[in-house]
């Protein structure tokens, strides 16, 4: 199943956000830069083996764009929160871009061929989906987030709700594409 490291990913995920940063108060900034570069790896690596020999000049271009801002980005996001967070916009924008480009040539493919009776049938449908809704979602967020954290720490927490949401539905909508991969 190609989107096992992707699942892996969002188990150890909350995990860590749980133990280091709810409990222990662990500065997350660190990982929310190292997981974005994995969860993009993790991504790219999916869409690679569902469409696999296809678009592979998107594929080349994807990893050259984002080894580059994830290359600038480990060396600006430590300066500060501001840093930080524009660094997590580049991200955000970088891997939605990635998972909507992706997401369009999937479905594409699928209604060209018209061979799967069934989308709800379909394991992939629901992973896709899941990332679809989950980047599509956050990346809003992301990208003002340097100006909503500056109008307070409540309002910020407010909007913080909706990555908790969105990442509620993107690790539902995976639990059943792995419930439907087993039954299939």
């Amino acid at each position: 199943m190609p989107a096992k490291p992707f699942i892996y990913l969002a188990a150890a995920s909350s995990l860590y956000e749980m133990i280091f940063t709810v409990m222990l108060k662990i500065d997350s900034r660190v990982w929310f830069t190292v997981y974005d570069i994995l969860a993009f790896l993790c991504i790219f690596y999916y869409f690679f083996k569902i469409n696999r020999p296809k678009y592979r000049s998107i594929f080349t271009v994807s990893m050259v764009i984002f080894a580059l801002v994830a290359g600038a980005g480990c060396f600006i996001a430590p300066r500060s929160l501001s840093h930080f967070l524009h660094v997590q916009a580049v991200f955000s924008g970088t891997i939605t871009l990635f998972v909507m480009v992706m997401t369009f040539l999937w479905f594409t493919d699928i209604f060209r061929k018209m061979e799967v009776p069934n989308l709800w049938d379909l394991p992939d449908f629901y992973n896709i989906a899941g990332l679809f809704i989950y980047y599509s979602t956050t990346f809003f967020l992301f990208l003002l987030s340097d100006i909503i954290q500056t109008d307070g720490s409540v309002i910020f927490l407010n909007y913080w709700m909706l990555n908790v949401v969105a990442a509620l539905i993107l690790r539902t909508l995976l639990t059943i594409g792995v419930w439907k991969s087993i039954r299939n």
